[in-house]
């Protein structure tokens, strides 16, 4: 078997998010046109590029873990998820209607986002199928997703609405 080349991130690198498990430690790089993602399996002692099965040019955002994998949300690129504990990454936004994401979140099964002007999305099948949460929403940029005690709560660029059973329902408005 092949050694993977070890590769520390560069002096100028700007590390969005450092997620750990175990012994295992992911990082984001968020400069366009490096690797996107680096892990060390020695507690950052040595680092590994990760990013197979992204594509050139990824700028990575955020990430959550989503039980053993990650999920990971970009600029430009729309939402991957790890498999084969963080070997390889496949697409799971191509059926998105925007490949900017602006927020997620990982509840249980469900994976929930926010994307670029076009509202909140949810899916329960790792990605496979894409349902729109977007029905009364008055905004679709949406910035934070939250759930609080089983409600589920989105940021947006005019204030902060609370899922209601059909409907949206506006908790605070912004400026």
């Amino acid at each position: 078997e092949k050694k993977a080349k070890q590769e520390t991130p560069q002096p100028d690198t700007s590390i969005n998010r450092v997620d750990t498990s175990a012994d295992e430690v992911a990082a984001i790089d968020t400069m366009v046109g490096r690797k996107a993602v680096y892990q060390s399996s020695d507690r950052g002692e040595t680092w590994l590029p990760a990013s197979d099965g992204l594509p050139d040019n990824t700028q990575a955002s955020f990430f959550e873990k989503k039980g053993n994998e990650i999920v990971l949300a970009t600029d430009n690129q729309g939402l991957y998820i790890t498999e084969n504990r963080r070997k390889h990454w496949n697409n799971i936004g191509e059926h998105l209607t925007n490949p900017k994401v602006n927020a997620l979140l990982i509840s249980g099964d469900e994976i929930y986002v926010g994307l670029h002007k076009q509202g909140i999305f949810v899916s329960k099948d790792n990605g496979t199928t894409w349902l729109s949460l977007n029905e009364g929403l008055t905004d679709l940029n949406i910035r934070a997703i939250v759930k609080f005690k089983a409600k589920l709560i989105v940021g947006t660029d005019n204030g902060i609405f609370e899922k209601q059973k059909k409907a949206w329902r506006l908790r605070f408005k912004g400026a």
